[in-house]
């Protein structure tokens, strides 16, 4: 008789063991798991999307015990959170399967003092320079009073009869800086809780640090820049509309960091080389030497007629598509957005102090 089982045996015994590593996987798959360690992260499986959002606190339990606290700082196409340990420890390795991770649910509470870090007025962006700086409020009237201000710092005291519709902090610290190498230095040592900084301004050392990358990211409600021409009979706006997909996204891209937000356009519009327009910075625009050798360089001759970049407080910046302006037309190209960089236990607040908001606070008078 053969020592080798039969097929039907080998079935029910890959059967059996399937339905008992079914029953052990089951925990494991209803809530998130710890993958891996590293140094002072962790790195958390989501069963789902909604598991675990960027902010949110988390506690690592392994029965009874509490080994460690973070924060959420980042999720990966919603399978994937990495969370920043605030205290404690997660152990090691063979040890992560057995740990439970909690979401903590509790409310979002106003710090007492939130410290702000703001560009100056010595710092512009590459389409417009600050002639005059400061803080523009952008809270309901009354809701602070002026305690304090310099050229360096403001300080602002809530009223707590005024209702503002988000959690302001009592004491609300705004420190300008005219570098911005000085301003991530104050983030970095614990000076400020967070810091705004104009488009394409962040180093590279703070996009990809682990505690401070993925900044928040603000939309200022006034300016933005635009692409205009007045001879239209000479001007292919299909061609126009291609452009902001092609050469604009790069121009934001490769300049800014992908800072600006780019406007909606139509990415269906195509035309022949023939048709470009030729791309011009207006005299205005500080940067108006980078950007114009920028976009010589990826939108070549030949060309036909003349589009001008240029940016403007007056341009409408949720108003996609074409607009007229005295002898001119126009279409809306970028958004002035403002990275935010904060601790990652700050996130969750910021965003419902509102990240616009916060964009909205540099004053700048071009």
């Amino acid at each position: 008789m053969s020592d080798t089982p039969s097929v039907s045996v080998l079935k029910h015994l890959a059967t059996c063991l399937a339905v008992l590593l079914a029953g052990c996987a089951a925990p494991l798959a209803q809530g998130p798991r710890v993958v891996w360690v590293r140094e002072n992260r962790a790195y958390v499986a989501l069963p789902d999307s909604t598991a675990l959002a960027s902010g949110d606190r988390v506690r690592f339990q392994r029965g009874a015990k509490t080994l460690a606290d973070g924060t959420v700082t980042r999720v990966e196409r919603g399978e994937m959170a990495q969370v920043m340990l605030t205290s404690g420890s997660l152990g090691v390795d063979r040890d992560l399967a057995r740990t439970t991770v909690l979401r903590e649910r509790s409310g979002i509470t106003a710090p007492a003092v939130l410290r702000l870090g703001l560009p100056s007025a010595a710092r512009g962006t590459a389409f417009f320079a600050c002639a005059h700086g400061g803080v523009a409020a952008s809270w309901p009237a009354d809701a602070y009073r002026t305690d304090s201000s310099s050229p360096r710092v403001a300080r602002f005291i809530r009223n707590a009869a005024i209702s503002a519709g988000a959690p302001l902090p009592d004491t609300l610290v705004i420190r300008f800086y005219d570098e911005s190498a000085d301003e991530e230095i104050a983030i970095e040592r614990g000076e400020l809780d967070a810091a705004l900084f104009w488009p394409g301004e962040l180093s590279s050392h703070m996009r990809t640090s682990p505690r401070w990358r993925d900044p928040l990211m603000g939309v200022r409600s006034l300016g933005a820049v635009a692409l205009m021409w007045s001879d239209s009979s000479a001007v292919d706006v299909a061609a126009v509309e291609s452009a902001k997909g092609t050469t604009f996204a790069g121009l934001n891209r490769d300049l800014f960091s992908g800072d600006l937000l780019l406007l909606p356009f139509d990415a269906d519009s195509t035309r022949p080389s023939h048709d470009r327009p030729r791309f011009q910075v207006d005299p205005s625009c500080p940067g108006r030497a980078e950007l114009q050798r920028y976009l010589d360089r990826h939108a070549p001759a030949p060309s036909r007629g003349l589009v001008r970049l240029r940016y403007g407080e007056t341009f409408i910046r949720p108003e996609p598509g074409s607009f007229q302006m005295g002898e001119s037309t126009g279409t809306s190209l970028y958004a002035i957005r403002c990275p935010i960089v904060c601790a990652p236990e700050l996130r969750a607040y910021l965003s419902a102090f509102g990240v616009n908001r916060l964009a909205d606070l540099i004053a700048c008078t071009p």
